[in-house]
């Protein structure tokens, strides 16, 4: 046990007298300044980091405006919510009770993910995608329905422009059950206070786990289409920040 103990300081003396010579020699390696995890720029970290900051309050507003246009076209104006009554359909399902083709039935709204309706709604990239559950009774039995929104974008799209309902949604793909219509709507949509006011807090958390460059052509276009202040007096201070986060404008 003493010899080990001997051995180790030696070890440790020589680990400092090679030290002491180096510096000697060649002087004090320079200290590394530190870099964002977020933005990449030295001098701060992600909890000084105003660039996230920015970033993740512009999402926060930009879903907000977004939750807002999502109740007034689609749960006021179409009276989707818990007890619609649907027409859907689909070409490939697997369902509950294995796969179905060619199929279609109608079914009432028993539940619905709404923490889940943000701009997530109108990517294409599964990555950050946001995925709206839906829970509807068909003959008795519960399905579940994820993005079922296919054939309302379809319908609602004009010789390549969207309508206002198919801007909330991204196109989808044909496997799966689809909505194709609401035949009655709900009875008891929620309040427009309460629906306005929901679910933020997953742009903090994206930001905390990725890197601007990581996230910033997904997540940018977004802010640049739903953010209250893409027009008007604010709009120059928008477009500002949107090109800190390498996004620019189409002329």
């Amino acid at each position: 046990m003493q010899s080990e103990l001997l051995r180790q300081e030696r070890r440790v003396a020589t680990r400092k007298e090679n030290k002491a010579r180096k510096e000697r020699l060649y002087g004090k390696p320079a200290k590394r300044k530190s870099s964002c995890g977020f933005c990449g720029e030295t001098g701060h970290n992600r909890r000084h980091c105003d660039v996230m900051f920015n970033f993740v309050d512009d999402l926060e507003r930009a879903s907000q405006n977004y939750r807002k246009q999502f109740y007034e076209r689609f749960v006021k104006g179409m009276g989707f919510a818990e007890g619609a009554l649907l027409s859907l359909s689909a070409d490939h399902w697997r369902a509950p009770s294995g796969w179905l083709e060619d199929w279609s039935g109608i079914g009432i709204v028993t539940a619905i993910s709404w923490d889940k309706v943000n701009m997530g709604l109108t990517l294409n990239s599964w990555e950050y995608k946001s995925v709206l559950k839906v829970e509807v009774l068909v003959d008795g039995k519960t399905f579940t329905l994820e993005n079922p929104f296919s054939a309302l974008v379809e319908a609602d799209t004009v010789a390549g422009k969207k309508g206002k309902i198919a801007e909330l949604f991204a196109r989808g793909s044909s496997w799966g059950a689809r909505i194709d219509s609401i035949l009655a709507p709900s009875e008891n949509i929620p309040s427009e206070g309460w629906f306005n006011d929901g679910y933020t807090e997953c742009w903090e958390w994206l930001a905390k786990k990725y890197t601007l460059g990581e996230v910033s052509s997904y997540l940018s276009p977004l802010i640049a289409q739903w953010h209250p202040s893409r027009r008007g007096r604010n709009a120059g201070k928008l477009n500002y920040r949107l090109s800190q986060y390498g996004y620019q404008r189409s002329k």
